[in-house]
């Protein structure tokens, strides 16, 4: 089992206390612990773990504040909520909440709301990182085709043998094909 680090921001002392004792119980690290808002979040910019579960009711800032605080670090919090508030379910879906849990804390609902953040949220990094690579993928598609396009209008050539060439110069060179391509737009003096 990964030791996951979990940052808790919960005002309540018992409820703090329980929430770590079962967290502990089953194996995961308590990286540090806030009570406020303002406090929440410079720790977890300071520690940066791998979870924070976030009181919706810490002094200091406002859920939503507190929230929007912590978006640009990308880290899976759940939330801790007293009762349904519709409102601040549908505000905090714009930032990284991947569970909601509701008081009191029990090990029968912590624990799925923990593994479900944790793993909900690495499936959307890895998810992210396919979508970059495709649109690197499609950014040099588009280069190869117009510097094959430019390559048939300048020497009259078939797509086959345009392409061809470009994979040779590139095997010659030790370049990639999108080096070969934004070599040949650039010779040809045509903006990308």
């Amino acid at each position: 089992m990964v030791l996951h680090k979990i940052f808790l921001a919960i005002s309540d002392t018992r409820t703090a206390n329980k929430t770590k004792s079962l967290l502990q119980k089953n194996e995961y690290a308590i990286s540090g612990e806030a009570k406020d808002g303002p406090g929440a979040i410079r720790l977890v910019r300071a520690l940066l773990p791998d979870l924070v579960i976030l009181d919706s009711e810490l002094p200091g800032l406002s859920t939503i504040q507190t929230l929007e605080s912590l978006a640009d670090l990308d880290i899976p919090i759940v939330l801790l909520v007293r009762d349904w508030r519709q409102d601040l379910i549908q505000q905090s879906r714009n930032y990284n909440v991947m569970a909601y849990l509701a008081r009191p804390v029990e090990e029968l609902t912590l624990l799925p709301a923990v593994e479900t953040a944790l793993l909900n949220s690495q499936k959307i990094k890895e998810l992210g990182q396919e979508i970059k690579k495709l649109k690197q993928d499609l950014q040099i598609r588009k280069l190869v085709e117009k510097a094959k396009g430019l390559l048939m209008h300048k020497f009259k050539l078939t797509e086959d043998e345009a392409y061809v060439l470009m994979r040779k110069k590139a095997m010659d060179n030790s370049l990639t094909l999108r080096q070969v391509a934004e070599a040949i737009i650039k010779k040809l003096n045509v903006t990308k």
